[in-house]
């Protein structure tokens, strides 16, 4: 895979904050790239199962830090990539229900203008986990989003199997 990104062109940088084990805060700067790969399964399971068309996003440091390992990210998944600017598109990465379910469980908060992006509904999801959107408060972390998702798989599961049973 590393010889397959090298040969993809810079599509932007990211500053972010870290922290070395010391707790001291330095900035990186973050080469980011992206691609659409062909993935063949092992040679003995071509049979049973298709290739697959995934995207890879990789995030490399610009610089050799001092103090530190160099940041070298890779992050592969089923969702297409999109270029950057513009708002993402919510289709993608979650399903009609998923978006229905939340819209019910999760009010907007008032004054808010309801919107079908990605963002707003990540919000809703850190929301169903525990995030407060307090106007001070970073944006939601890993854990709360995994609890939502978490949450809503299981709202989602009883929704599908109450639909069946009724029979609506």
């Amino acid at each position: 895979m590393a010889e397959e990104m090298s040969e993809v062109k810079v599509h932007g940088l990211h500053r972010i904050e870290v922290r070395d084990k010391k707790g001291n805060v330095s900035e990186a700067v973050l080469e980011l790239r992206y691609r659409r790969i062909r993935v063949l399964p092992p040679i003995g399971k071509q049979r049973l199962y298709p290739a697959l068309m995934l995207t890879v996003l990789y995030a490399t440091e610009r610089n050799a830090p001092k103090g530190r390992d160099r940041i070298d990210w890779k992050l592969v998944t089923g969702l297409l990539s999109e270029p950057a600017g513009g708002q993402s598109k919510v289709e993608l990465p979650l399903s009609s229900i998923e978006r229905y379910l939340l819209d019910q469980l999760v009010p907007d908060r008032i004054g808010s203008v309801p919107n079908n992006t990605l963002s707003f509904y990540l919000t809703k999801l850190a929301r169903l986990g525990g995030y407060l959107t307090r106007a001070k408060d970073p944006p939601p972390g890993n854990l709360v989003i995994w609890r939502g998702t978490t949450r809503l798989t299981d709202i989602q599961l009883g929704f599908i199997l109450g639909t069946q049973l009724v029979g609506n």
